[in-house]
């Protein structure tokens, strides 16, 4: 839900930190040229840091682990595999295609409607509310151009004015 609100990347994802969390929101670091942007909070974003945020502690405390948690917030990375160490890249994209699998097999989503950890992005810039320029700034694009491979949403334009 995190990658969705804040239209973040796989390893966008992978290296939020403690430092990321905003009083406004979730400032979404990006990479491949993007510029960052800023989340505001709302119910489901709220909910999807903080789980996260107690799936670490309870990684981290887990009783007989000596696990030094990072006392600075950007080096506290949120999302962690079970050895308590940052989750790679590769082992997101792993969790995320058994996690698909399974939602197919349980009937949670139909096999023609599968997607990536990336359509998230994409979805996320869809569902923007607002103009092209509302939802470039949510993505981070640097040109419209980017945007527009990005936003599925069909555009709804009036008829031509009659003669």
């Amino acid at each position: 839900m995190l990658a969705y609100s804040a239209r973040l990347r796989g390893i966008e994802g992978c290296t939020l930190t403690d430092a990321h969390r905003l009083q406004e929101g979730v400032h979404g670091q990006r990479r491949k040229g993007s510029r960052d942007s800023g989340t505001e909070w709302d119910d489901s974003t709220t909910a999807a840091w903080d789980e996260l945020a107690a799936r670490r502690s309870a990684i981290w405390n887990r009783e007989g682990r000596n696990f030094a948690v990072p006392l600075r917030p950007e080096h506290r990375v949120l999302l962690v595999e079970q050895t308590g160490n940052p989750m790679a890249k590769s082992s997101l994209e792993s969790a995320w295609q058994r996690f698909i699998t399974m939602a197919m097999r349980e009937g949670v989503i139909e096999k023609q409607d599968r997607f990536s950890l990336h359509g998230l992005k994409h979805r996320g810039v869809t569902d923007t509310v607002g103009n092209r320029g509302d939802k470039q700034d949510a993505a981070g694009h640097q040109s419209p151009t980017t945007t527009g491979r990005y936003d599925h949403a069909l555009p709804v334009v009036k008829p031509p004015r009659r003669r």
